[in-house]
This record gives structure tokens, C-alpha cells and sequence, in this order.
């Protein structure tokens, strides 16, 4: 019962991490987003290889065995992508 509820505080955290972030796109501008947008992508798009590749050479593991993509590893890769906006405006 105990892991469960880890569980469900591991993914609203998870969530929160990506979701609260990019509230803060709507102060950019229009002009900006599209300006940095498709370098954001390309970013998120090498990072996801980087993490499959990273992972069949086992560069790097998580300690709790999960292998799931969507719960650990792409709230990383959406931040890499929101930090590239931010530091490039």
C-alpha cells in the first residue's frame, strides 16, 4: 500500500514539475517563441535518443527498476526544453 501511494506522489510531482514551468510561456511572446522554437524541439528530440542510447550502453540507471520513459525520464527532456526558452530570451 505504502509503494502505491509513493507512486501516485512520484507522478503528481512529476506533473507539477512539467506543467507549472510553462505557464511562464505566455510572458515570452509571439515572436520568441517562434524564434527559438524549432532549436527547442531539436534539443528534446536529440535528448530522447541520447536517453535510449544511454540506456541500451547502460550509461546511467534509475535506483527503483522502473523502466518507464513518460514517468522518468521525459519530465528531464521537457525541461530541457523550457530552459532553453528561458535562457534564450
Amino acid at each position: 500500500m505504502k509503494s502505491i501511494m509513493i507512486s501516485k506522489r512520484h507522478k503528481v510531482f512529476n506533473l507539477s514539475i512539467i506543467l507549472i514551468p510553462w505557464f511562464s510561456l505566455f510572458l515570452i511572446g509571439k515572436h520568441s517563441f517562434k524564434r527559438y522554437s524549432l532549436a527547442g524541439v531539436f534539443i528534446v528530440l536529440f535528448e530522447i535518443i541520447n536517453h535510449l542510447y544511454g540506456h541500451r550502453r547502460k550509461w546511467w540507471k534509475f535506483y527503483d527498476k522502473r523502466r518507464s520513459f513518460f514517468k522518468d525520464e521525459l519530465p528531464f527532456n521537457v525541461g530541457a526544453l523550457y530552459a532553453f526558452f528561458h535562457v534564450a530570451t
